[in-house]
């Protein structure tokens, strides 16, 4: 073990050596020839030149930690000991690679990771996705990652189930045929719903012979009872049906808008609509209810061959039934009754109906090796129902919890609840100031933008942010606590875990944080985010008024870290998650990597928008609009600048826009903190500093959507 440690020391030594010959080219011509002779021997060399050093340095760190992995055999140590020998390796490569998606060490980092995985390390579970996106998996690394991947034990793969099914119809599909399969057989419930929604997706036409065998195969495993695929059918009818046929008609509008039409997408998207809204015949699967849409059949059956070839006439008809049911839809009072949804699931029992136990979803985690005699069974369901989507989902609710919005209107006396629907008000009077009443919602905030200056917009922000209590989330969190010492735990314990919270929201890019999207534990003061629909900077790029801050810090939320503020415990809790996180980028990247893949992430409707405000082809915007936000992602776990983010988010959405000028003046501020950083590789403190100054910016706030309350 001593001999490893050793390897282990020189491995990190050989690293820093080519660290600093990487930021200071000319160090070598400073130092004897003899001491880099002596280097050069040492790591075998032929010549002192500093790229033959560097190139060399990376070879011996690595070969270093591999003869380390070797001498760390199970046999003499234990398996955690083996598998940290075999992380170091799998990190050491994907450190010094080109980039994620140029491995030179493609043989060394699937070794390495799926041993790893073998012996037990949950880091090395983590980097998995990275060999998804390994060059040469499907060809020169194929035999390899099966004789390796055969020996990791099968439930290690479960936490990657969707990434799995994603990537099997793509290149390296069928180098992967053999794991899925292995979960098929040995824990087929883990597959049944995703598979499922994946299978959709897959072009299963001539030349794709072995997918379709094995999508044939699954099929047989996993559906072994045909009361699986009833089941599934019957969920599907979990929804009010106009909101359903709405938001099909919907996807069919923004499909048909497109420049170039995607008729395979149109297809789909029409035989999906018929499919589960318009059946042949109700049975028990379908309710009563949906016979309330059958007025709309003829007019989509009759425009079925325009629609399917993308025929943008037939847009008038699909605006028709669009606005007829907007109209209907915002008087629904909706059946509590669940046979009229589904009668077949009203009168469902397990057991009774099917000889397999169906699970509830959810409960393959891939932590842990799984325990499926105590996983929950659905056993039945009760006779009321609350619909969890327009079109459909399971929704696990966050027990002992209230968001922030509630928590905050409910301290709120009769006359300050009226001061604060007074202070919505003069938001929406001064934003529509400088635009006539045609202006657009869109033109009010970016005529508010050309119009009024910084100190104009600090002023007016300022005087609504008054008329709300200064206290209101100390009363809040008083409200909750039993004594003074209570609610210092609970302070303490809002600012850390919203701290942690703004970090991890940023770094995803998620946005949309109004005061309904921010849920707070009337236990412990600990925060949770929920509805991230809009992830990736979405927020900032597509939302017709973008978002300009990174995350909520709003001057109430500011007002409760008094007195220090956002400076004092919020800011070093900030510095400590993002340098974390920062240490372990290599981890976070190979997790976000897969979402290129990600079969439940919609990301073809922005991929679509990019395609029409970009001149680029559907199959690139596809591709390419993915992978920029994952570029994106990278950079700030880099140390770009917030604001450099920001502004190539905005520049991606807004580049025509006649605004975009005065959006990006406003991100970077006029003598602001954050404006006087350099755009990249910045220290954790320093990005912690930009983004605080960002978030608390009055411009900012001031400017923002009216729906996301920034004066509270």
């Amino acid at each position: 073990m001593l001999h490893a440690e050793t390897l282990q020391h020189v491995s990190v030594m050989a690293a820093g050596i080519l660290q600093q010959l990487e930021q200071q080219p000319g160090v070598l011509t400073k130092l004897p020839a003899a001491e880099v002779k002596k280097l050069a021997d040492r790591i075998g060399a032929p010549d002192c030149s500093q790229d033959t050093l560097m190139q060399n340095l990376k070879q011996y760190g690595l070969s270093s930690l591999k003869t380390a992995a070797e001498v760390v055999t199970p046999r003499g140590n234990s398996e955690q000991a083996v598998a940290k020998a075999y992380l170091q390796v799998a990190k050491y490569c994907r450190a010094h690679s080109n980039t994620s998606r140029e491995d030179n060490f493609g043989t060394d980092i699937v070794t390495s990771i799926l041993r790893a995985m073998r012996y037990g390390s949950k880091d090395a579970r983590q980097l998995f996705p990275c060999l998804l996106q390994l060059p040469g998996l499907d060809t020169s690394l194929s035999e390899l990652f099966h004789k390796e991947s055969s020996a990791v034990p099968v439930w290690m793969f479960l936490g990657w189930v969707n990434q799995l099914l994603a990537c099997l119809g793509t290149p390296v599909g069928p180098v992967l045929h053999d794991i899925i399969l292995r979960l098929a057989e040995t824990y087929p419930q883990s597959l049944i719903y995703a598979f499922q929604l994946s299978r959709e997706k897959y072009n299963l036409e001539s030349g794709h012979v072995s997918l379709k065998a094995l999508v044939d195969q699954l099929a047989s495993l996993l559906f072994t009872d045909p009361v699986i695929d009833i089941f599934l059918r019957a969920f599907s009818c979990l929804g009010q049906p106009r909101k359903m046929l709405y938001h099909f008609v919907e996807k069919l509008e923004q499909l048909l808008n497109a420049k170039r039409p995607n008729c395979d997408s149109l297809h789909h998207m029409y035989d999906t609509m018929m499919k589960e809204l318009f059946p042949s015949s109700y049975g028990k699967i379908h309710g009563a209810l949906f016979k309330d849409i059958q007025e709309y059949r003829k007019r989509l059956e009759k425009a079925e061959s325009n629609i399917k070839c993308g025929n943008k006439k037939v847009l008038k008809d699909i605006c028709f039934i669009k606005e007829k049911l907007k109209y209907i839809i915002q008087d629904i009072k909706p059946p509590v009754q669940l046979k009229d949804y589904s009668p077949w699931l009203s009168e469902f029992q397990g057991g009774k109906h099917c000889f397999l136990e169906l699970e509830i979803p959810g409960q393959y985690t891939g932590e842990s090796k799984p325990l499926i005699q105590h996983h929950v069974k659905i056993a039945g369901f009760k006779q009321t129902v609350v619909p969890l989507s327009s079109h459909l989902g399971i929704i696990q609710w966050v027990d002992g919890t209230e968001a922030l919005k509630g928590l905050m209107l409910g301290v709120l006396d009769k006359n300050e609840k009226e001061s604060y629907k007074k202070s919505c008000e003069e938001h929406c009077k001064w934003i529509s100031k400088p635009c006539n009443p045609q202006c657009s919602f869109y033109e009010k905030y970016g005529e508010a933008h050309m119009k009024y200056s910084p100190e104009e917009t600090s002023a007016e922000f300022r005087k609504k942010v008054n008329m709300i209590p200064w206290d209101i989330m100390r009363r809040a969190l008083q409200r909750l606590s039993v004594s003074p010492e209570s609610y210092f735990i609970l302070r303490q314990s809002f600012a850390c875990s919203y701290a942690v919270l703004c970090i991890a929201h940023w770094l995803l890019g998620i946005g949309d944080r109004h005061l309904s999207n921010i849920l707070v534990s009337v236990k412990d003061g600990r925060c949770v985010g929920i509805d991230f629909g809009s992830a990736f900077g979405t927020a900032t790029q597509f939302l017709p008024v973008p978002e300009l801050m990174p995350f909520r810090l709003t001057p109430h939320i500011v007002s409760l870290l008094q007195p220090l503020e956002e400076t004092g415990l919020f800011r070093e809790t900030m510095i400590h998650c993002l340098r974390t996180l920062r240490n372990n980028y290599d981890m976070l990247l190979a997790t976000m990597e897969v979402f290129v893949q990600e079969p439940s992430i919609d990301w073809l409707e922005f991929a679509s928008r990019h395609e029409s405000l970009n001149k680029k082809s559907h199959e690139e915007s596809q591709t390419w609009y993915p992978q920029q936000k994952l570029d994106l992602a990278k950079l700030k776990l880099e140390g770009a600048n917030p604001v450099t983010i920001t502004t190539e988010e905005l520049k991606a959405g807004f580049k025509d826009s006649k605004y975009l000028a005065k959006f990006l003046e406003c991100v970077k501020g006029h003598n602001s903190v954050r404006s006087q950083m350099p755009s990249y590789q910045l220290l954790p403190e320093e990005q912690v500093d930009s983004l605080l100054d960002q978030a608390t910016d009055y411009n900012i706030l001031g400017k923002t959507w009216q729906g996301w309350e920034p004066w509270m």
